[in-house]
């Protein structure tokens, strides 16, 4: 039981969180293990009465800046879907395009084989 800081010290040796965290366990088990004198519970109802009016404010501004948000944030998801849309949009007249000028390249090599290139024009 003595060489127990000792044993702690070595391993904890370099490592301030695992440090911390044995520090913080301990004193968890000792708060638990003390009961809290009179004053300390007069002190803690004290607070409680004081901090649950700004419970209930924060918890009202909270559902306010929601309330508040959800149009300039609902314009800007349709926004994003319209712009997407147009995106699409032109992906796919891009590429309508692009098959009509394969097509028509295509139908120009077809042309040039089956005459032999007789009537190919210079360039």
């Amino acid at each position: 039981m003595t060489s127990v800081p000792d044993t702690v010290r070595q391993q904890t040796q370099g490592s301030p969180l695992v440090a911390g965290a044995i520090a913080f366990g301990v004193g968890v088990l000792a708060a638990s293990v003390v009961k809290p004198s009179e004053m300390e519970q007069q002190a803690a109802g004290q607070l409680r009465d004081k901090v649950e009016p700004l419970k209930d404010e924060l918890k009202q501004t909270g559902q306010d800046m929601t309330e508040h948000m959800k149009q300039p944030l609902s314009d800007a998801a349709d926004q994003v879907k319209e712009a997407a849309a147009e995106a699409s949009h032109a992906v796919k007249d891009a590429a309508g395009t692009s098959k009509e000028a394969v097509r028509e390249a295509a139908d120009t090599v077809r042309s040039e084989a089956t005459d032999g290139g007789e009537n190919r024009q210079p360039i």
